[in-house]
Formats: structure tokens, sequence, C-alpha cells
């Protein structure tokens, strides 16, 4: 029983970061468990909860900050801090269970979401455009997301973290996790996510070094997957548009361009705490009113999103949590986890030079559970628990 009390809550955030369901319903449902978790809670495990919050004030204070000196303060500006709710109760939790039970979960939930984009990317490819299903489908795999960009940004994390671990794991688990790293390899294709696969080869070295005996599979992976990655005409088209160079948002290229150079105007009109979370999509909406509508929504880079938003000071609180949670990641002696939460930390820093990944809060929930993997494992309380952890090493 005590078991499964331990893995109820992991699992259920595991299955809100891949159900289809609305920010809004995650934002409820971090809310709800909670509470929940706050009256069940014995004082041990307050105390572990406490200690792996403290690094997420740093970006709970600009948050703050940034909401309370906006000169237009959104009712939902907040909204945010539920995002990394899921960190305090997963690293309390994790190290509870074998965590593979509970990577056994979450791959589950993967593999039929990467089923259905593959199908979806398939049936894109292959319908007429003149058929109702294929504008649906978009020739892109989302699996049961909203949009193919978050996805992507899961599927990366999903396949750095497998490709480390499929070369120490035997048996039928290691067979199992070796087919839905096939399968995620594929998906993260699919998604056409450019910001996805930047991140995921940034990230690729550290894999590579902790698994220099597979060397030369790696390189053979490499060689067929680049053949059939450019020989699809979408694909190959997708990532070349990448030397699409314009100072107009008339190509994915040039609307960063665009976003960036006015984020950097933004910030200069109020440098010190900007204007407010969730304002750059109204700032936008007034100031080029001509723009397409989904150019609007955010600068697709963390760094000066997050300084047009909220300042000199919020970029400080981001770097800040950003900085505390990668040094508890550095001073965890769960070696095998905490390879695999720095590999998932490089691919999310570097997309998020492409992309406002941290303002996604199923990418923001995926991201928490990796980091709370490496956080929860380490205790000492847990080795009995990790039996399998000599054979990670």
């Amino acid at each position: 029983m005590k078991q499964l009390r331990a893995l109820i809550v992991p699992a259920l955030y595991v299955f809100a970061a891949a159900a289809p369901v609305s920010i809004a319903a995650l934002n409820i449902a971090s809310s709800v468990l909670l509470t929940v978790w706050i009256l069940a809670a014995t004082p041990e495990e307050r105390a572990l909860a406490a200690k792996a919050s403290l690094p997420l004030l740093p970006w709970a204070l600009a948050l703050v900050l940034g909401f309370a000196f906006s000169p237009t303060p959104r009712p939902d500006g907040l909204r945010q801090l539920w995002s990394l709710a899921p960190l305090p109760l997963l690293a309390t939790y994790i190290g509870r269970v074998d965590p593979f039970r509970l990577l056994s979960v979450y791959a589950l939930a993967f593999l039929v979401a990467g089923a259905m984009g593959v199908v979806q990317f398939t049936a894109g490819t292959l319908l007429p455009a003149h058929t109702p299903l294929a504008p649906i489908a978009g020739w892109r795999a989302k699996g049961f997301f909203t949009h193919a960009l978050t996805f992507g940004a899961v599927c990366m994390f999903t396949t750095l973290a497998l490709a480390h671990l499929v070369q120490h794991v035997k048996g039928r688990r290691g067979r199992f996790l070796t087919a839905i790293l096939g399968i995620s390899l594929v998906v993260l294709a699919l998604t056409r996510a450019r910001n996805a696969w930047i991140g995921f080869m940034a990230a690729v070295p550290i894999v590579l070094w902790h698994n220099r005996k597979a060397m030369h599979w790696a390189m053979l992976i490499a060689l067929v997957g680049g053949v059939a990655f450019f020989s699809t005409p979408l694909l190959r088209e997708r990532a070349f548009s990448l030397a699409q160079l314009d100072t107009t948002p008339t190509t994915s290229t040039g609307t960063r361009l665009f976003l960036w150079k006015d984020a950097l105007a933004q910030f200069s009109e109020r440098p010190l705490f900007g204007w407010g979370p969730r304002t750059f999509e109204d700032n936008m909406n007034a100031r080029h009113p001509d723009v397409p509508l989904m150019t609007r929504v955010h600068a697709h880079n963390n760094v000066l999103h997050v300084l047009a938003e909220l300042g000199a000071v919020g970029l400080l609180g981001m770097l800040g949590t950003f900085g505390w949670l990668l040094y508890r990641l550095w001073q965890s002696p769960a070696g095998p986890w905490r390879r695999i939460a720095f590999a998932v930390w490089v691919s999310f820093l570097t997309a998020g030079l492409f992309e406002w990944n941290f303002g996604d809060a199923e990418v923001v929930m995926n991201l928490s559970m990796w980091t709370a993997l490496a956080m929860g494992a380490a205790r000492p309380a847990t080795e009995k628990n990790l039996a399998f952890s000599p054979a990670l090493d």
C-alpha cells in the first residue's frame, strides 16, 4: 500500500503531462494534488518537499514582483507558478519506489502518444490536401498534445533518457525500453519541431560520452536515420528552412528575428521589472496589429521573453532557479539519473534559445519529472529500492 501511495502522485503528473487536457486543467490538478498531499504528508515528507522547493523561490519571487509592478497586470499573470508545483511532490515521492516503475508508466503513456503521432503524420502526408482530415493532421506528429512543438520537447527528453538507459538495462525490460527509444526517435523527427531537433543534437554528446562503448551503434543509427530523414521531403525542407534568414515575419526564422528585436525594445522601455507576466502578447497586439496572430504570442526565446515581461529582475530570478537546480543535480550521488537530468536540461536550455518552452506547462512538468528523479533517487533512505543502481553506474 505504501508503494502504491508513493506512485500515485508521480503517475498522475506523468499522465497529466501526456493527456489531452488544457493548461488550466493542469493547473487545477496541481492545486488539488498539492492540497491533498499537504493534508496527508508526514512531517518528514513536508521537510523533504520544502527542501526541494527552495530552488524555485527566485523564479517565484521574480513573478510576484513583475506582477506587482506591472502597469497592466493580467489576472492570470501568476499562472506559471503552478507549472513548477510537481517538482517538490515528485522529489519527495519518486525515491520511495523503484524508478523503473515510474518510467514504465511514463513509457506506456508515451507509447500510445507516439503511435498516434506516427498515424497523424502518415495520414497528413498521404491524404490529398483537400481531404478534411489532412488539415487536422497538419503533417506533424502531435499525439495527445495540443501542439506538435510541446510534443517535440517531450520526445526530446524521452529519447535522450532512453538512449542512456538502454545500454545498461538488460532482459525484457531493456527490450521494452529499446522499442520505446526507436519510436521516440521516429516521432521526434515527425513532429517537425526544429527547436527540439536542435536541443536533442546539443545534448547527444553528453549521452555518447557516458556510453562510449556503444559508439558504433550510435554511428550506425545516425547514418541510417540521417538517410531516412533527408529522404523525406517534408523533413528535409523543414531542416533547410533554418537557412531562410529574413528580417520580416514572412518565414519562421525571420519571425524569430522580428520578435527578438521587439522583445529587446520592450525591455528597453521597462528594464527593471518589465511589463508584467503574460503581457508580451498584449503588447505585440498593440504594437503590431497587422502581424499574423500566431506570431504575436511569445518571443520564441526564454531569455528575451523574460526580459520583456519581467525585466532584469525576472532574468535574475529565472537564472537563479535554473542555476540552483543544476547545482542540486551536480551534488546528487545518483549518477545515472543525474546524467540523464543534465542531458535533459542541456536540451531544454538549447531549445529555449529558439522557443518559449519555459512557458509550456507540459514541457516544464516533464522537465520537473526528470529533475526530481535525480533529486529523489539520491536519498540514502531509498537505496533499498535502487538495487539496479550499480548496473547503471
